[in-house]
Protein backbone atom coordinates (compact mmCIF):
# COMPACT_ATOMS: atom_id res chain seq x y z
CA UNK A 1 0.00 0.00 0.00
CA UNK A 2 2.86 2.17 0.80
CA UNK A 3 4.77 1.24 -2.73
CA UNK A 4 1.47 2.35 -4.12
CA UNK A 5 1.06 6.02 -2.28
CA UNK A 6 4.30 7.00 -2.66
CA UNK A 7 4.19 5.93 -6.91
CA UNK A 8 0.85 7.54 -6.72
CA UNK A 9 2.56 11.10 -5.06
CA UNK A 10 5.89 11.17 -6.49
CA UNK A 11 3.43 10.99 -9.98
CA UNK A 12 2.10 14.23 -8.92
CA UNK A 13 5.51 15.92 -8.36
CA UNK A 14 4.51 15.97 -4.21
CA UNK A 15 8.47 14.86 -3.93
CA UNK A 16 9.57 18.04 -4.97
CA UNK A 17 6.69 20.27 -3.38
CA UNK A 18 5.46 18.60 -0.64
CA UNK A 19 2.15 21.21 0.85
CA UNK A 20 3.09 23.33 3.86
CA UNK A 21 2.99 22.04 7.28
CA UNK A 22 2.27 25.86 8.88
CA UNK A 23 -0.94 27.10 7.40
CA UNK A 24 -1.87 30.58 8.03
CA UNK A 25 -6.38 31.34 7.64
CA UNK A 26 -7.45 34.84 6.65
CA UNK A 27 -10.74 36.37 4.79
CA UNK A 28 -10.37 37.51 1.19
CA UNK A 29 -12.90 39.70 0.06
CA UNK A 30 -11.21 38.94 -3.33
CA UNK A 31 -12.18 35.39 -3.20
CA UNK A 32 -16.16 35.97 -2.82
CA UNK A 33 -18.47 34.32 -2.01
CA UNK A 34 -16.10 32.15 -0.74
CA UNK A 35 -13.55 34.87 1.33
CA UNK A 36 -12.52 32.28 4.21
CA UNK A 37 -8.99 30.84 2.56
CA UNK A 38 -5.86 29.33 4.05
CA UNK A 39 -2.35 30.06 2.77
CA UNK A 40 1.28 28.70 3.34
CA UNK A 41 4.83 28.49 1.89
CA UNK A 42 6.98 25.34 1.73
CA UNK A 43 10.51 25.21 0.28
CA UNK A 44 13.62 23.26 -0.18
CA UNK A 45 17.01 24.46 0.95
CA UNK A 46 19.18 22.04 -0.54
CA UNK A 47 16.89 22.44 -4.14
CA UNK A 48 16.55 25.99 -4.13
CA UNK A 49 12.88 25.73 -4.57
CA UNK A 50 9.51 26.66 -3.00
CA UNK A 51 5.61 26.36 -3.85
CA UNK A 52 3.22 29.14 -2.52
CA UNK A 53 -0.61 27.99 -2.19
CA UNK A 54 -3.66 29.64 -1.39
CA UNK A 55 -7.17 27.93 -0.99
CA UNK A 56 -10.90 28.81 -0.01
CA UNK A 57 -11.43 24.93 -0.36
CA UNK A 58 -13.01 25.54 -4.23
CA UNK A 59 -10.73 26.72 -6.06
CA UNK A 60 -6.39 26.76 -5.46
CA UNK A 61 -4.04 29.55 -6.74
CA UNK A 62 0.01 28.33 -6.35
CA UNK A 63 3.24 29.04 -7.50
CA UNK A 64 6.06 26.64 -7.50
CA UNK A 65 9.20 27.40 -8.52
CA UNK A 66 12.55 25.19 -9.31
CA UNK A 67 15.43 26.33 -8.88
CA UNK A 68 16.12 27.69 -12.61
CA UNK A 69 12.77 29.72 -12.10
CA UNK A 70 14.00 30.87 -8.66
CA UNK A 71 16.63 32.41 -10.15
CA UNK A 72 15.28 33.99 -12.81
CA UNK A 73 12.53 35.07 -10.51
CA UNK A 74 14.60 36.77 -8.88
CA UNK A 75 16.18 38.72 -10.96
CA UNK A 76 13.42 40.58 -12.12
CA UNK A 77 13.11 41.90 -8.56
CA UNK A 78 16.60 43.41 -8.72
CA UNK A 79 18.37 40.08 -7.29
CA UNK A 80 20.74 39.78 -10.59
CA UNK A 81 23.84 37.28 -10.37
CA UNK A 82 22.56 36.02 -6.92
CA UNK A 83 24.72 33.37 -5.53
CA UNK A 84 23.76 29.90 -3.80
CA UNK A 85 24.16 31.52 -0.29
CA UNK A 86 21.94 34.87 -1.88
CA UNK A 87 19.04 32.19 -2.98
CA UNK A 88 19.66 30.46 0.13
CA UNK A 89 18.75 33.48 2.45
CA UNK A 90 16.34 34.90 0.50
CA UNK A 91 13.80 31.63 0.82
CA UNK A 92 14.81 31.72 4.40
CA UNK A 93 13.90 35.25 4.87
CA UNK A 94 10.76 34.98 2.54
CA UNK A 95 9.77 32.34 4.65
CA UNK A 96 10.11 34.15 7.85
CA UNK A 97 7.75 36.55 5.96
CA UNK A 98 5.10 34.53 4.89
CA UNK A 99 4.23 33.85 8.47
CA UNK A 100 3.97 37.15 10.10
CA UNK A 101 0.17 38.15 8.45
CA UNK A 102 1.02 42.15 8.31
CA UNK A 103 3.89 41.79 5.91
CA UNK A 104 1.03 40.30 3.36
CA UNK A 105 -1.12 41.84 1.07
CA UNK A 106 -3.27 39.70 -1.61
CA UNK A 107 -4.57 41.49 -4.62
CA UNK A 108 -6.42 40.19 -8.06
CA UNK A 109 -3.74 41.02 -10.96
CA UNK A 110 -4.96 43.85 -13.85
CA UNK A 111 -3.97 41.96 -16.66
CA UNK A 112 -4.97 38.23 -15.72
CA UNK A 113 -8.55 37.12 -13.79
CA UNK A 114 -6.92 34.05 -12.74
CA UNK A 115 -4.01 35.32 -11.09
CA UNK A 116 -3.53 36.51 -7.42
CA UNK A 117 -0.39 38.68 -6.69
CA UNK A 118 0.69 38.09 -2.86
CA UNK A 119 2.87 40.88 -1.93
CA UNK A 120 5.40 40.39 1.14
CA UNK A 121 6.87 43.70 2.39
CA UNK A 122 10.09 43.41 4.45
CA UNK A 123 12.59 45.59 5.71
CA UNK A 124 14.87 43.35 3.61
CA UNK A 125 13.11 43.17 0.44
CA UNK A 126 10.11 43.23 -1.50
CA UNK A 127 8.88 40.04 -2.68
CA UNK A 128 5.60 39.43 -5.45
CA UNK A 129 4.26 35.96 -5.20
CA UNK A 130 2.24 35.52 -8.47
CA UNK A 131 -0.61 33.08 -7.59
CA UNK A 132 -1.80 31.26 -10.96
CA UNK A 133 -5.34 29.47 -10.43
CA UNK A 134 -5.19 25.83 -11.40
CA UNK A 135 -7.52 23.54 -13.24
CA UNK A 136 -9.65 21.06 -11.90
CA UNK A 137 -7.48 18.15 -11.73
CA UNK A 138 -4.77 19.94 -9.90
CA UNK A 139 -7.27 20.92 -7.51
CA UNK A 140 -8.81 17.45 -7.00
CA UNK A 141 -5.00 16.29 -6.33
CA UNK A 142 -3.91 19.23 -3.80
CA UNK A 143 -7.10 18.48 -2.21
CA UNK A 144 -6.64 14.83 -1.08
CA UNK A 145 -3.15 15.67 -0.20
CA UNK A 146 -4.84 18.16 2.29
CA UNK A 147 -7.34 15.86 3.48
CA UNK A 148 -4.62 13.42 4.09
CA UNK A 149 -2.74 15.82 5.91
CA UNK A 150 -5.09 16.26 8.17
CA UNK A 151 -5.42 12.21 8.80
CA UNK A 152 -1.89 12.29 9.22
CA UNK A 153 -2.54 15.13 12.13
CA UNK A 154 -5.13 14.08 13.54
CA UNK A 155 -3.03 10.36 13.99
CA UNK A 156 -0.41 12.36 16.11
CA UNK A 157 -3.11 13.75 18.40
CA UNK A 158 -4.39 11.02 19.15
CA UNK A 159 -1.07 9.50 20.00
CA UNK A 160 -0.30 12.53 22.38
CA UNK A 161 -3.46 12.11 23.80
CA UNK A 162 -2.81 8.29 24.72
CA UNK A 163 0.50 9.40 25.71
CA UNK A 164 -0.74 12.05 27.75
CA UNK A 165 -3.45 9.56 29.77
CA UNK A 166 -0.09 7.35 30.37
CA UNK A 167 1.97 9.88 32.03
CA UNK A 168 -1.32 10.97 34.07
CA UNK A 169 -1.75 7.31 34.86
CA UNK A 170 1.58 7.34 36.35
CA UNK A 171 1.75 10.60 38.34
CA UNK A 172 -2.00 9.46 40.10
CA UNK A 173 0.18 6.17 41.33
CA UNK A 174 2.58 8.45 42.72
CA UNK A 175 0.59 11.00 43.93
CA UNK A 176 -1.27 8.41 45.51
CA UNK A 177 1.57 6.70 47.46
CA UNK A 178 2.73 10.29 48.51
CA UNK A 179 -0.90 10.60 49.77
CA UNK A 180 -0.64 7.31 51.63
CA UNK A 181 2.78 8.37 53.24
CA UNK A 182 1.15 11.73 54.18
CA UNK A 183 -1.70 10.23 55.61
CA UNK A 184 0.38 8.06 58.12
CA UNK A 185 2.40 10.78 59.65
CA UNK A 186 -0.17 13.76 59.62
CA UNK A 187 -3.28 12.50 59.53
CA UNK A 188 -6.18 13.78 56.97
CA UNK A 189 -6.54 17.61 58.47
CA UNK A 190 -4.64 19.08 55.88
CA UNK A 191 -5.91 17.12 53.00
CA UNK A 192 -9.49 17.90 53.65
CA UNK A 193 -8.47 21.50 54.33
CA UNK A 194 -6.85 22.19 51.04
CA UNK A 195 -10.00 20.05 49.22
CA UNK A 196 -12.44 22.39 51.14
CA UNK A 197 -10.34 25.64 49.98
CA UNK A 198 -9.78 24.13 46.49
CA UNK A 199 -13.51 22.88 46.20
CA UNK A 200 -13.37 23.29 42.02
CA UNK A 201 -10.50 21.52 41.63
CA UNK A 202 -11.78 18.50 43.56
CA UNK A 203 -12.54 16.47 40.49
CA UNK A 204 -9.40 16.77 39.22
CA UNK A 205 -7.40 15.81 42.25
CA UNK A 206 -9.08 12.63 42.47
CA UNK A 207 -8.27 9.77 40.42
CA UNK A 208 -7.95 9.84 36.78
CA UNK A 209 -10.94 8.42 34.89
CA UNK A 210 -10.21 8.14 31.37
CA UNK A 211 -14.07 7.50 30.80
CA UNK A 212 -15.25 10.22 32.99
CA UNK A 213 -12.79 12.43 31.36
CA UNK A 214 -14.31 12.03 28.27
CA UNK A 215 -17.80 12.63 28.80
CA UNK A 216 -16.92 15.47 30.52
CA UNK A 217 -14.93 17.10 27.90
CA UNK A 218 -17.82 16.59 25.48
CA UNK A 219 -20.34 18.93 28.03
CA UNK A 220 -17.59 21.42 28.38
CA UNK A 221 -16.76 21.52 24.54
CA UNK A 222 -20.49 21.44 24.09
CA UNK A 223 -20.77 24.45 26.29
CA UNK A 224 -17.85 26.54 24.86
CA UNK A 225 -20.21 26.03 21.17
CA UNK A 226 -23.20 26.94 22.74
CA UNK A 227 -21.46 30.30 24.29
CA UNK A 228 -21.10 31.58 20.70
CA UNK A 229 -24.52 32.54 20.69
CA UNK A 230 -25.84 31.94 17.40
CA UNK A 231 -22.87 32.92 15.39
CA UNK A 232 -23.22 32.54 11.65
CA UNK A 233 -21.59 29.50 9.69
CA UNK A 234 -18.84 31.19 8.92
CA UNK A 235 -17.91 32.65 11.91
CA UNK A 236 -17.71 28.83 12.92
CA UNK A 237 -16.03 27.75 10.22
CA UNK A 238 -13.24 30.50 10.32
CA UNK A 239 -13.08 29.67 14.39
CA UNK A 240 -12.62 25.83 13.42
CA UNK A 241 -10.06 27.02 11.07
CA UNK A 242 -8.38 29.34 13.38
CA UNK A 243 -7.62 26.94 16.20
CA UNK A 244 -7.51 23.83 13.96
CA UNK A 245 -3.77 24.97 12.05
CA UNK A 246 -2.54 26.35 14.98
CA UNK A 247 0.98 25.97 15.21
CA UNK A 248 2.86 23.85 12.97
CA UNK A 249 1.78 20.13 11.93
CA UNK A 250 4.74 18.45 12.21
CA UNK A 251 3.89 14.81 10.69
CA UNK A 252 1.08 16.58 8.72
CA UNK A 253 3.02 15.17 5.42
CA UNK A 254 4.74 11.73 7.34
CA UNK A 255 2.15 9.48 4.57
CA UNK A 256 4.61 10.22 2.09
CA UNK A 257 7.91 11.83 3.77
CA UNK A 258 10.38 10.15 6.41
CA UNK A 259 10.70 12.03 9.33
CA UNK A 260 14.19 10.98 10.70
CA UNK A 261 14.22 10.26 14.94
CA UNK A 262 16.30 12.62 16.73
CA UNK A 263 18.24 10.98 19.08
CA UNK A 264 19.82 13.88 20.49
CA UNK A 265 16.52 15.70 20.93
CA UNK A 266 15.32 12.78 22.86
CA UNK A 267 18.47 12.44 25.84
CA UNK A 268 18.13 16.25 26.40
CA UNK A 269 14.00 16.27 26.79
CA UNK A 270 15.02 13.21 29.44
CA UNK A 271 13.64 13.74 32.98
CA UNK A 272 15.89 11.63 34.39
CA UNK A 273 18.80 12.93 33.29
CA UNK A 274 17.45 16.36 34.25
CA UNK A 275 16.20 15.16 37.85
CA UNK A 276 19.43 12.97 38.36
CA UNK A 277 21.69 16.49 37.63
CA UNK A 278 19.31 18.31 39.94
CA UNK A 279 19.24 15.99 43.04
CA UNK A 280 23.62 15.70 42.98
CA UNK A 281 23.61 19.85 42.82
CA UNK A 282 20.82 20.54 45.29
CA UNK A 283 20.75 17.55 47.49
CA UNK A 284 23.64 17.71 50.81
CA UNK A 285 23.30 13.69 51.56
CA UNK A 286 24.87 13.37 47.36
CA UNK A 287 26.72 16.20 47.88
CA UNK A 288 28.64 14.82 50.55
CA UNK A 289 27.86 11.07 50.37
CA UNK A 290 27.55 10.36 47.38
CA UNK A 291 30.70 8.03 46.10
CA UNK A 292 29.36 5.30 43.51
CA UNK A 293 28.01 5.28 39.86
CA UNK A 294 24.28 5.70 40.59
CA UNK A 295 23.02 9.40 39.67
CA UNK A 296 18.99 8.21 38.70
CA UNK A 297 17.79 7.01 42.54
CA UNK A 298 14.16 6.43 42.62
CA UNK A 299 12.08 5.87 45.89
CA UNK A 300 11.73 1.68 45.66
CA UNK A 301 15.91 1.23 45.17
CA UNK A 302 18.93 2.31 46.93
CA UNK A 303 22.16 0.95 46.18
CA UNK A 304 23.62 -1.43 49.43
CA UNK A 305 26.74 -0.07 49.70
CA UNK A 306 29.84 -2.16 49.44
CA UNK A 307 32.72 -3.38 52.04
CA UNK A 308 34.40 0.10 51.96
CA UNK A 309 32.33 2.16 51.41
CA UNK A 310 31.88 5.42 53.40
CA UNK A 311 27.75 5.70 52.91
CA UNK A 312 26.02 6.70 56.11
CA UNK A 313 22.87 4.16 55.14
CA UNK A 314 23.28 0.73 55.96
CA UNK A 315 20.17 -0.73 55.02
CA UNK A 316 17.61 -0.30 51.71
CA UNK A 317 14.64 2.69 52.43
CA UNK A 318 11.75 -0.23 52.97
CA UNK A 319 8.60 0.27 50.84
CA UNK A 320 6.56 3.22 51.39
CA UNK A 321 9.14 5.29 53.36
CA UNK A 322 10.50 8.63 51.88
CA UNK A 323 12.92 9.20 54.28
CA UNK A 324 15.31 7.27 56.51
CA UNK A 325 17.20 8.36 59.94
CA UNK A 326 20.91 8.63 59.13
CA UNK A 327 23.17 7.48 61.58
CA UNK A 328 26.40 9.35 62.37
CA UNK A 329 29.96 7.56 61.02
CA UNK A 330 32.02 10.40 63.17
CA UNK A 331 31.87 11.25 66.78
CA UNK A 332 32.09 14.89 65.66
CA UNK A 333 29.10 14.80 63.50
CA UNK A 334 26.34 16.56 65.61
CA UNK A 335 22.54 15.17 65.13
CA UNK A 336 21.37 18.04 64.94
CA UNK A 337 23.48 19.43 62.06
CA UNK A 338 22.29 16.71 60.05
CA UNK A 339 20.94 17.70 56.73
CA UNK A 340 18.15 14.54 56.76
CA UNK A 341 17.05 15.60 60.26
CA UNK A 342 15.96 19.12 58.73
CA UNK A 343 14.16 17.81 56.47
CA UNK A 344 12.33 15.37 58.75
CA UNK A 345 10.84 18.68 60.39
CA UNK A 346 10.00 20.83 57.28
CA UNK A 347 7.01 18.81 55.63
CA UNK A 348 7.97 15.01 56.59
CA UNK A 349 5.85 12.80 54.92
CA UNK A 350 7.21 10.05 56.96
CA UNK A 351 6.11 9.51 61.08
CA UNK A 352 9.05 9.56 63.15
Amino acid sequence: MRKQFNLMYSMYGIDMFPLPTDWKSKSLSILSPSPTCIYGLTYNIPELSYGFYLTNFTNLWSQELTREELIKTASGFGFEDASMGDLVSLINITSKGVSQEESLSFRKSDDNDELIECELKLDEINWVFKLQKSNQEELIQFLSRLNYQQFSNHSFLLHQIQDLKHVIGIKDTFIRFLVENFKQSHGLELINNYKRINRTDIESIERFNPERWERGNAISYKKSRSSMKKKSNEDELINNIDTSIKGCWKFANSFYQDIPEDKQEEEELSPVKFDALESVNSSPIKKKHDRGNDDSPNLSHSASPGPQSTSPFKKKLKIGALTSKRKSNSPSESPSTSPVKKKARIGALTRK
